[in-house]
């Protein structure tokens, strides 16, 4: 089949076929239209225009996506776009793709803190989490602070695409903090995958997300939440609150972590699913 002469109809036929090994139907469906809105076009202007045939560049484009798409790289990456708790973020492998139960995460805390003044976000990637919190608190204080340049140049132009005011900065979570102020919550989506999980994990992600996002020693998974939270102790105000996404396989492990260290009020959250992934808990007053 000569590709140069598809028409939009034969396009999407040809996605189902070519994704056919990877995606059922309705999957292989959405990647196209995913695609379509990429190339500013909806399903409207597709059912209004499906015999029409695309202009060289458009074909151009939408080949190229396909072969990424057969390569199992995600969506995301190919549009450079990922919607998140109504703001629309750059993405690239710079940093992880934003997660449903992250969103969640920044639902549980805004709703909890509406007053409170500031906040900070460790191990931010492409600043999801501390751009949506400065989106629904305006008066709010927000930090944010990776240690891969790579994620730091990606929210840098994300806080520059949204024009959100946050300080985004350079640290390491497992170093040290002597430059940090006081805050009055820290939340971080730390990497906690161990790394003998990486066999059981979907190429999509093992292939293309930044491993350093993602993994940690299979002897010490826990290592992020353990120094992240030693470090809250020092950087929380006194009463203030530290949030994590976490690994569903170890919340009574956080737990019993958590509350070893000294933090009070340890509470689990279950996300949509009705797994345990998201976890607070409270320094002293």
């Amino acid at each position: 089949m000569n590709n140069a002469n598809l028409s939009y109809r034969a396009w999407k036929n040809e996605f189902l076929k070519t994704l056919s090994d990877s995606y059922d139907i309705r999957e292989a469906e959405s990647l196209f239209f995913g695609i379509l809105e990429m190339l500013g076009l909806s399903k409207l202007d597709f059912m209004m225009n499906d015999q029409q045939i695309p202009t060289e560049e458009v074909q151009k484009k939408i080949s190229e996506s396909l072969h990424r798409l057969k390569n199992e790289e995600p969506l995301q990456y190919i549009t450079g776009k990922v919607f998140f708790d109504d703001l629309i973020f750059n993405i690239d492998h710079r940093a992880l793709i934003p997660r449903p139960e992250t969103e969640e995460l920044v639902n549980w805390i805004a709703k909890r803190h509406t007053q409170a003044k500031s906040f900070l976000d460790v191990c931010t990637g492409s600043g999801c989490i501390a751009m949506s919190l400065k989106n629904r608190l305006p008066n709010a204080i927000i930090s944010a602070c990776d240690l891969s340049a790579d994620a730091l140049s990606l929210a840098r132009e994300n806080q520059k695409l949204l024009d959100l005011d946050i300080k985004i900065f350079k640290a390491d979570a497992l170093g040290s903090w002597k430059e940090m102020d006081a805050y009055d919550v820290i939340v971080s989506n730390p990497p906690y995958i161990p790394q003998a999980d990486a066999r059981l994990m979907f190429n999509n992600v093992l292939e293309h997300e930044p491993h350093m996002a993602l993994f940690v020693k299979d002897n010490d998974p826990l290592v992020f939440y353990r120094e992240i939270a030693k470090r809250g102790l020092l950087h929380l105000n006194p009463g203030g609150t530290l949030y994590y996404e976490i690994h569903e396989d170890f919340p009574k492990e956080m737990v019993q972590l958590m509350e070893d260290l000294g933090y009070e009020q340890v509470l689990l959250k279950k996300d949509l699913q009705g797994k345990d992934r998201m976890l607070s808990a409270q320094k002293r007053a």
